[in-house]
């Protein structure tokens, strides 16, 4: 009787080693947080770095990042994955921690990048500044306390230098500039509002090392009736 022929299966399944697999995925896990931990501080410093108006080595260091993340990785000691989705996965993680914390920095509460607020404005009268009630910025100026001299206080996380000020009567195409005095963060003019109900708008221009962007800050003065 013939003897069967030997067969070899097409493929043959590895053993399962536990030991190497718990390893495996105790350095992921750790590749994982450490990248964490770089894309955190990273997008930390883009913020600073935006807010000293570098923005452009913000979006430099994010992609020299990205190149050299693996040969970071690797000479710290880490074994990288072989999977092309692990990959994929640690570079993800990297862009979503990156740019979180990089919107977290330039956003309330830990900064402000808008323009200063206007807190008060006051009028000169009798010998001491008297609060200008408003609504929305908009300050109601009595007739009989227009020609005075006035304070506006602004509010801003930093420091700040007001470079000019102007302002217009509503719908003018042109504006005024006006002489003023600042001290700290209070700027002080002398206008003269000519007794009506037209509406004077005005523009405080500024500055500051913390942002790239200057917004003129807005108020507007609205003469009432005596």
């Amino acid at each position: 009787m013939p003897k069967p022929k030997e067969t070899t299966p097409l493929f043959e399944e590895p053993e399962f080693d536990e030991v190497e697999y718990v390893r495996s995925e105790r350095n992921r896990s750790v590749i994982v947080m450490f990248i964490f931990l770089i894309g955190g501080l990273a997008g930390l410093l883009a913020g600073f770095l935006q807010l000293q108006g570098y923005t452009y080595l913000s979006v430099l260091l994010f992609f020299v990042l990205a190149i050299f993340l693996s040969k970071i990785l690797t000479t710290i000691g880490f074994k990288l994955p072989q999977r092309t989705s692990h990959k994929a996965i640690n570079y993800l993680i990297f862009f979503a921690v990156f740019l979180l914390f990089w919107i977290i920095f330039l956003n309330p509460p830990v900064h402000t990048v808008s323009s200063p607020q206007v807190v008060s404005v006051q009028a000169l009268y009798s010998g001491h500044y008297v609060a200008i009630s408003s609504t929305s910025d908009v300050y109601s100026i009595n007739t009989s306390i227009a020609s005075v001299p006035y304070m506006v206080h602004l509010s801003y996380r930093y420091n700040f230098t007001v470079t000019s000020l102007t302002y217009s009567t509503a719908g003018a195409a042109s504006s005024t500039v006006k002489d003023f005095h600042q001290v700290g963060n209070n700027v002080y003019f002398n206008q003269t509002i000519v007794p009506s109900n037209g509406q004077y708008d005005f523009y405080i221009h500024w500055q500051s090392s913390q942002v790239s962007v200057n917004d003129p800050v807005e108020f507007v003065f609205r003469p009432t009736a005596s």
